[in-house]
């Protein structure tokens, strides 16, 4: 995250407005982020690969079979019908002084072939909707894997950020109390996660800020009697600028 995308989020922050998820802060540690989603879309791909070579090897099957329907069909109508042809031969050569017997023959022929080129024609269309079905399966299994490696991708990125955002937030407002700084209004967002860690945070600062306000009621009456006992107004200067600056890290006004 950038300097000036932090700034910004403070700035939300100090203003009261809740802060907002922009898209360019979702990888405040690339390298954490990255790593985790990652190792998800690689099992996300392995899996993927292996059930996509289980139905690879069914559907191929399923094409061998039918590409062997196929060419049994094409060489039993080539065969059926060679035998058919000689079988017409012989039977018109018998038949010769019969119209009616050569008729019947004709007919019986023809009905044969029929037969024969509707298989034949089945079978190449059922070749034909196995090729169809095989190349839609492998579209659907290239196309959804890549879209599930896409979308666990994102998720990763989203999830890890759940946790990336509070510690980066963690991090920063520590920084923020280290420098004296108590006055602390941010909060976690919405589903973020590590909350009891942030709450646990709070709670610290909560006990130094009631400590420094009870080191100031301290202050303020070693004050009021030092005026009391007329201490020089120099020693009574330095203390209420030190009590100033003490209620400057709680984030009270001083004393007028």
């Amino acid at each position: 995250m950038t300097s000036s995308s932090a700034d910004s989020t403070a700035a939300h922050a100090g203003q009261g407005a809740p802060p907002k998820r922009l898209l360019r802060n979702y990888l405040l540690n690339p390298r954490f982020q990255l790593k985790y989603t990652a190792m998800i879309c690689g099992v996300a791909l392995v899996l993927t690969t292996g059930l996509s070579a289980v139905v690879f090897r069914n559907a191929n099957a399923a094409r061998i079979q039918a590409n062997a329907a196929v060419s049994q069909a094409e060489r039993a109508f080539r065969e059926s019908k060679t035998s058919a042809e000689v079988l017409h031969t012989n039977a018109m050569m018998n038949a010769a002084d019969n119209p009616e017997l050569i008729a019947q023959i004709n007919r019986d022929l023809h009905r044969a072939e029929s037969e024969l080129t509707t298989k034949l024609a089945e079978a190449r269309h059922s070749r034909e909707e196995i090729e169809l079905n095989y190349s839609r399966t492998r579209l659907t299994l290239v196309l959804g894997g890549a879209l599930l490696v896409l979308l666990l991708g994102l998720s990763g990125i989203v999830i890890t950020h759940k946790v990336v955002g509070p510690i980066f937030k963690l991090k920063r407002l520590l920084r923020t109390v280290g420098s004296g700084k108590l006055d602390i209004h941010e909060r976690l967002r919405k589903g973020d996660e590590l909350e009891d860690l942030f709450d646990a945070f709070l709670s610290m600062v909560n006990a130094l800020k009631r400590s420094q306000s009870e080191e100031i009621a301290q202050l303020e009456a070693a004050i009021a009697d030092a005026k009391s006992a007329g201490a020089p107004s120099s020693s009574i200067e330095k203390l209420e600028a030190l009590r100033d600056r003490m209620r400057a890290v709680l984030g009270t006004s001083p004393t007028p």
